[in-house]
């Protein structure tokens, strides 16, 4: 039997809409998942507060409340915590996840033997404001995957799966690197070179909303500062590239 958990984080700069939709299409997957550790990483607002509550009646979710916004790294770490299940499931409070993609991974799971430490998938990037969508392709193979890996991401976050057992393999604190806009990349740098095996699968399993509000995170001096943290962070990696 594999168990999953959801990973998600919630804050009060997330609108309540997108939010909302994002819930709903978790509980359309309810029957494939375990729990829903939902991080509040800070006050939010009174709709996404009742979204969470009337949510329980279908999912099983662990509240993670958080009196003060410590910052997306900071708070997965502590959401890592309350995981008991075999796998975790990473979701953004603002996507939307198809009707079959825990299905499609559970199954891959128990045919594979528990071969692969981290799975993703295609994700399909709308815009409704320009009505524009794009799939955002990404290397399927762990070799493909890691010489893309130092260059430019090659797995789609918000898609991917990865083994709880790696928290306490790796016995580490901050499991999640402290890179704030980076942290899923950097994790996924941090376990690849590690010698983890990585299998993306080519198929949409999540929505994910491309507007002027994604690209304004990518923007700003915080972001350009935690770019340069994440550049220092993978220098130490680079030798291991060339020598495999």
């Amino acid at each position: 039997m594999t168990t999953i958990s959801v990973l998600m984080c919630v804050y009060e700069k997330d609108e309540d809409i997108p939010f909302v939709q994002a819930i709903d299409s978790l509980i359309q997957n309810k029957k494939y998942i375990d729990n829903t550790i939902v991080i509040i990483n800070g006050p939010i607002s009174k709709l996404k507060s009742s979204k969470i509550n009337n949510a329980t009646k279908k999912l099983k979710i662990i509240k993670v409340k958080l009196k003060r916004n410590i910052g997306i790294s900071k708070a997965l770490n502590l959401g890592l915590k309350e995981v008991k299940t075999d796998w975790i499931a990473r979701f953004d409070s603002d996507d939307i996840c198809t009707k079959d993609r825990f299905k499609t991974i559970k199954n891959i799971i128990r045919n594979n033997k528990n071969e692969y430490d981290v799975i993703g998938t295609y994700i399909e990037e709308f815009n409704l404001k320009s009505n524009s969508n794009i799939i955002r392709k990404v290397p399927l193979k762990n070799n493909d995957i890691k010489k893309q890996l130092l260059f430019s991401n090659p797995i789609n976050h918000v898609s991917v799966f990865f083994k709880s057992s790696l928290i306490k393999e790796f016995n580490e604190k901050d499991f999640y690197p402290l890179i704030d806009g980076f942290e899923d990349y950097a994790l996924w740098v941090k376990l690849i070179f590690s010698g983890k095996i990585f299998k993306n699968i080519p198929k949409v399993s999540v929505f994910v909303r491309a507007d002027d509000k994604m690209l304004n995170r990518r923007g700003g001096l915080k972001y350009i500062k935690n770019e340069i943290k994440f550049r220092f962070f993978i220098i130490k990696y680079i030798p291991i590239l060339q020598i495999t």
